[in-house]
């Protein structure tokens, strides 16, 4: 195991434990070691961790800015998976900082690719974040549509696709009762 994949696998063990500060410093020492070894592909990765780490620290300029520079490299190799997934990251930085319509092109780009990838899961938590986008910005009709998608995606659902389902079928309820209640003035 080369020196980079054990700081990687080091960062991934501290970031799944919550230990991000420690998990940064682990992917910043695997990012120099990928780059040394020449592996574009895998530095590119950990900017991307770093830029969740960021996210999730709330600081999101330098996420925005970490994600932007593996996308670009992601990019620069075709590697479509990646970029969707990087897109998908970035659209949650986003919104985030309330550019809201900059995320919502990205989230769709971003679930496009998955579903020509045939990446179910991954599309169906883009949609899903899609959804809950729209909905924050007042759309509740596409955003309720977007999830109604999300859970149909298969004929065979699991216990989460099925739960899924319940909670569109829930809120599409709830939202309609209200919108009666709204027209008749109580």
């Amino acid at each position: 195991m080369s020196t980079a994949q054990m700081y990687h696998d080091e960062g991934m063990k501290k970031y799944n434990r919550g230990a991000h500060a420690e998990a940064a410093a682990a992917f910043q020492k695997a990012l120099a070691a990928y780059e040394e070894e020449g592996k574009s592909d895998m530095a590119a990765e950990m900017r991307a961790n770093l830029g969740v780490i960021a996210r999730d620290q709330r600081r999101y300029d330098d996420a925005a800015n970490e994600l932007r520079d593996a996308l670009a490299v992601f990019e620069g190799l075709g590697d479509p998976k990646r970029i969707a997934m990087v897109k998908g990251n970035l659209a949650g930085v986003l919104s985030s900082k309330g550019e809201k319509e900059a995320a919502y092109d990205l989230y769709v780009d971003a679930a496009n690719t998955f579903q020509e990838l045939s990446e179910k899961e991954l599309h169906r938590d883009t949609l899903q974040a899609m959804a809950s986008l729209q909905i924050k910005r007042g759309k509740v009709n596409m955003g309720r549509e977007i999830l109604t998608d999300a859970a149909n995606m298969e004929s065979e659902k699991n216990f989460g696709q099925r739960l899924l389902q319940a909670a569109v079928n829930v809120f599409t309820f709830r939202w309609i009762g209200a919108l009666l209640r709204a027209r008749r003035g109580g």
